[in-house]
């Protein structure tokens, strides 16, 4: 249940758009790129649907319109929409009890920037019959993995190389399954890279997922030793490993905020 908003807990994750895996709440799994999924070596330039056989890509849960005006009417019919059939949305007033009972992926129109910021909306039914939704903003992101003690520097490089697209890195440190040592407590730094929406993700991703396949073919000995260029080491070079950049935007969201659809 939930009033106002969405600040308690609910029943299992539901949704009538996109498929996609979990991740666990416990121990950081660091599921790594699938570059070479099924059998298949994938090309660089190649589809991203070749990359995630099965599974619906993330390019489907935004609106395929590339014209930003275009997407702002398609938000807003959407909304009339959902009015119509009595969901609309709650952004002030008394707070509101409501069962959840359905979640997809929209867009909210960034004005300042002239451009969207991505959101999840949540669909609610009343005790007395009454239905609404409501709207939570919140910034997509992937992990990555670079070699040790870059991870700073690499952040810093993507977000003034794409300070159009990039919102903010972060630097985490988080438990790595992979990792030979994690038992004893050992875990990994990372660089979070934070985006306002998934289109921006995505055109990122897409220009390192290349990087990443060419680092991923040297060994271990040359990500750990390799040799430095007067002095100081490639950023790209640095950028070893893409993590959990498949998750689907609206579940990415009911995983961190603990949102969970009805029964």
């Amino acid at each position: 249940m939930s009033r106002g908003g969405l600040n308690s807990k609910f029943g299992t994750v539901s949704s009538a758009r996109g498929r996609g895996g979990n991740r666990g709440r416990g121990g950081w799994s660091g599921r790594k790129p699938q570059l070479a999924y099924g059998g298949m070596d994938i090309e660089d330039g190649e589809t991203l649907d070749a990359l995630f056989p099965g599974q619906e890509p993330l390019e489907d849960q935004v609106s395929s319109i590339g014209n930003l005006d275009a997407r702002y009417e398609d938000v807003r019919a959407s909304d009339e929409i959902d009015s119509l059939l009595g969901f609309a949305r709650h952004q002030q007033g008394p707070p509101r009890l409501g069962w959840l009972i359905n979640m997809h992926a929209t867009s909210v129109e960034d004005v300042e920037r002239n451009s969207t910021k991505s959101a999840v909306d949540y669909y609610f039914l009343e005790p007395e019959g009454g239905s609404f939704k409501c709207t939570l903003l919140f910034s997509p992101y992937f992990y990555l993995v670079c070699a040790p003690g870059h991870e700073a520097e690499v952040g810093d490089w993507l977000a003034r190389k794409h300070e159009r697209l990039v919102e903010r890195f972060e630097i985490h440190e988080r438990e790595d399954l992979d990792m030979a040592n994690h038992l004893t407590g050992c875990k990994r730094r990372l660089v979070k890279l934070v985006f306002r929406n998934v289109q921006d993700l995505l055109a990122v991703r897409r220009e390192l997922l290349p990087v990443v396949r060419r680092n991923e073919k040297r060994s271990d000995l040359v990500h750990t030793y390799a040799e430095e260029r007067d002095g100081v080491r490639e950023l790209e070079d640095c950028i070893l490993e893409m993590r959990e950049f498949d998750v689907p935007y609206y579940l990415r969201v009911a995983i961190d905020k603990n949102i969970r659809v009805g029964h």
